[in-house]
């Protein structure tokens, strides 16, 4: 038994090793993104001091989300993103809507909602 158990712990140890690196060295930020609203999202940008950032750009329907996505971003960027219904993107009448600023940076999980005001994102 005396034997086995540091074997154990540094089995533990090496099969860990990646999810600690990650989380504690790694310079990258994760996101994902869930759609809460009746509208189709077709992409999400970010601005920051002389740079856009594409974060999404692919079509999140009604209630989808996205899987975790690394970014390489670490600080506060305007958000903006283009929302419609699936035929609005073949005829132009999407709209971008801006989400105002947001500080990006280690793992996010955001929602996007709706109300009378406008288009919102939320932790979750």
């Amino acid at each position: 038994m005396k034997r086995v158990l540091p074997l154990l712990l540094a089995g533990a140890a090496l099969a860990l090793q990646g999810c600690l690196f990650s989380t504690f060295l790694a310079p990258e930020s994760r996101l994902q993104l869930e759609n809460g609203t009746h509208q189709t999202v077709a992409e999400l940008e970010a601005f920051g001091p002389g740079d856009t950032v594409l974060l999404l750009g692919d079509t999140l329907a009604p209630g989808e989300r996205t899987g975790a996505r690394t970014i390489d971003l670490d600080g506060v960027f305007r958000l903006r993103i283009l929302t419609g219904d699936t035929s609005c993107f073949r005829s132009g009448c999407a709209q971008w809507s801006d989400l105002g600023e947001r500080e990006l940076g280690g793992s996010l999980r955001l929602r996007l909602k709706a109300d009378r005001d406008g288009l919102f994102l939320e932790e979750r």
